[in-house]
C-alpha cells in the first residue's frame, strides 16, 4: 500500500510574502538594461547615444547640471526664468510641434535644467540648430524677459494659492529656512518680482556651458551623423573655465511646533510631516525608497481618514541631503489624528523591523516604480542623466542595488532618518478651526504666526560658501 503523502499547510499571509519576495528577486534575472554609447565634443559636452533603429523620431534631452539651488538669495526663480528664455519665441515651439511632429519642453529642478526636444529623425540637424540658437547666443530681448517673467508670476499666483501648494511651500520653508531646498524651484511671485534681466544674463554666463551639460540623443540616427552635427553646430558653444560647486551652509534644526497656515475657503486640511533625508548618491537611497512605501502602508492602515483624499510619502534626494515627507488632504476635524498616526508610523518603523509580507510589498512597488522609467526613450534618458548628475553606476547596477535591499537595511535606514531627528509639521486650511483642533490636543504645540516670507527685505548674506 502506498503511504499517504502529507502536505504542510502554508498560511495565506506567508504565501503572499513569499510570492512578493520571489517577484522582487526575479528582477535580478531580467534582461539587463543597455548602456548608451558615450562620446564628447572638444568643448567638453558629454554625449550619450541611444540607437533605436525602429524609431522614426529622434529625441534630444539636454541637461544643464546646475538648477535652482544656485538662485541668488531673495531672487528665487532666476534659473526657472532662464530656462523659459532659452526659447523665447513661441513660434519655435509651434514649428517643432506642427511641422516636425515633435515637442519642446523645458523644466527646472534643484539640481538641473532639462530641455527635451523631439521631431522626425530626418530633421535631426534642424533640431540641433534650434538648440544652438538657444545655447550659443543671447536670443531674448528685454521685452521677452518682461513678458515671460510676468507670465510665470501669473501662473505661480494661480497655482501657489491652493492648499496643497501652500502646505508644500510651508513644510519646505519650515524644514530648510533659507537653505536652497527651502523654496520651490520655480520661485514665488514675490521673489520673481526682484529678478532683473542682468540676473538671467549672469546665470547664463556661469552655468550655461557645455562642460556643465550632458546631451542624450535617442532615435534612428547613427553616431557619425550625430557627432558631425554636434561638432559643427555646437562647437562654438563656449566652455567654462570652472564649474560652480554645490556647497551651502547647513540649515538650523526646524521648529518642532506645528505651523498652522491659513488658506481661506477650504474645509479640508493639508497636513505635512517631514524630516531631512538623504542625498541621491547615498548608498542607502534605495532602502529609503522602500522605506517610503512601508511608511505609506503603515500610515494608511493607522488613519482611516487617509482613504478620502490624496496621500503621498516621498523620499526626495538631491545632490545634497533632501527630504523625507508625508502628506495628505483630510477633513479638518481628522487632521490631528492623521498627524499623530504619521508620527506613530515613523516611530514604529524606526524601532521594529518590518514583517516579511510588508517588506515584500514595499520593495516590489519601489522597484516597479524605478523600472518604469526604462520603458521608453525619455524615461531611460532621465536615468542616464541622473547617473551623470549624481555620479551613479549604470542603470542595471542601480536595479541590482534595489534587488539587494533587505529588511534589515530598511530598518537601519529608518533609525538613521527618524530616531532623535527633529520633525517639521504643517497644517494648512481654516486657521480658526485648525487652531481649535490642535490646541485641544496636548500632544501638539502650535504656532499660528504667519509663515516667514522666503524673500527677505533686509540685506542678506549669500547662502553659498564658495564662489
Amino acid at each position: 500500500m502506498v503511504p499517504e503523502k502529507k502536505f504542510t499547510k502554508i498560511s495565506p499571509s506567508i504565501f503572499v510574502g513569499l510570492l512578493l519576495m520571489f517577484v522582487s528577486i526575479s528582477g535580478v534575472f531580467a534582461q539587463s538594461i543597455p548602456e548608451p554609447q558615450r562620446d564628447h565634443t572638444l568643448n567638453g559636452l558629454t554625449v550619450l547615444l541611444d540607437k533605436r533603429p525602429a524609431d522614426p523620431n529622434v529625441t534630444l534631452t539636454l541637461r544643464i547640471q546646475s538648477g535652482s539651488s544656485f538662485d541668488t538669495v531673495n531672487k528665487y526663480g532666476t534659473m526657472a526664468i532662464m530656462s523659459d528664455l532659452l526659447f523665447p519665441d513661441p513660434t519655435t515651439r509651434e514649428f517643432i510641434i506642427d511641422e516636425l511632429k515633435g515637442k519642446l519642453e523645458t523644466s527646472v529642478g534643484f539640481d538641473s535644467i532639462d530641455v527635451v526636444m523631439s521631431g522626425r529623425a530626418a530633421e535631426f540637424e534642424r533640431l540641433v540648430q534650434f538648440m544652438r540658437t538657444a545655447l550659443t547666443g543671447n536670443p531674448f530681448t528685454p521685452e521677452d524677459f518682461e513678458r515671460i517673467k510676468e507670465a510665470r508670476i501669473k501662473i505661480l499666483r494661480d497655482t501657489q494659492s491652493s492648499s496643497s501648494a501652500t502646505a508644500d511651500l510651508a513644510i519646505s520653508s519650515r524644514l530648510f529656512g533659507l537653505y536652497p531646498y527651502g523654496h520651490p524651484p520655480a520661485g514665488t511671485p514675490e521673489s520673481l518680482s526682484l529678478v532683473a534681466v542682468g540676473d538671467v544674463i549672469h546665470a547664463r554666463e556661469r552655468f550655461l556651458n557645455p562642460n556643465n551639460a550632458v546631451l542624450v540623443v535617442s532615435g534612428s540616427v547613427d553616431s557619425d551623423r550625430v557627432m558631425r552635427a554636434l561638432r559643427q553646430l555646437l562647437g562654438g558653444w563656449r566652455k567654462s573655465e570652472s564649474i560652480v560647486p554645490q556647497t551651502f551652509r547647513q540649515p538650523s534644526d526646524p521648529d518642532e511646533r506645528i505651523l498652522i497656515v491659513a488658506v481661506p475657503g477650504n474645509d479640508n486640511a493639508e497636513v505635512r510631516l517631514a524630516v531631512r533625508g538623504l542625498s541621491r548618491s547615498d548608498k542607502d537611497y534605495y532602502a529609503s525608497q522602500v522605506l517610503a512605501e512601508l511608511v505609506k502602508m503603515h500610515w494608511m492602515t493607522g488613519a482611516s481618514a487617509l482613504s478620502k483624499g490624496p496621500t503621498f510619502v516621498r523620499s526626495q534626494a538631491f545632490v545634497l541631503p533632501g527630504v523625507f515627507v508625508l502628506g495628505s488632504s483630510v477633513p479638518a476635524e481628522k487632521s490631528s489624528a492623521v498627524l499623530l498616526a504619521a508620527k506613530r508610523s515613523i516611530e514604529l518603523l524606526s524601532t521594529t523591523a518590518p514583517s516579511p509580507e510588508d517588506f515584500g510589498q514595499a520593495k516590489t512597488r519601489a522597484l516597479a516604480d524605478f523600472q518604469s522609467y526604462t520603458a521608453n526613450a525619455e524615461g531611460l534618458a532621465k536615468l542616464w542623466l541622473n547617473s551623470e548628475t549624481y555620479e551613479l553606476p549604470s542603470v542595471q547596477s542601480q536595479i541590482d542595488s534595489f534587488n539587494a535591499v533587505t529588511a534589515e537595511d530598511v530598518f537601519r535606514v529608518a533609525g538613521r532618518l527618524f530616531q532623535k531627528r527633529p520633525v517639521a509639521l504643517v497644517a494648512a486650511g481654516n486657521e480658526a478651526e485648525l487652531t481649535r483642533i490642535f490646541s485641544a490636543d496636548e500632544k501638539f504645540k502650535i504656532q499660528t504666526a504667519p509663515l516667514p516670507s522666503p524673500v527677505k527685505t533686509t540685506n542678506s548674506k549669500p547662502v553659498s560658501t564658495k564662489p
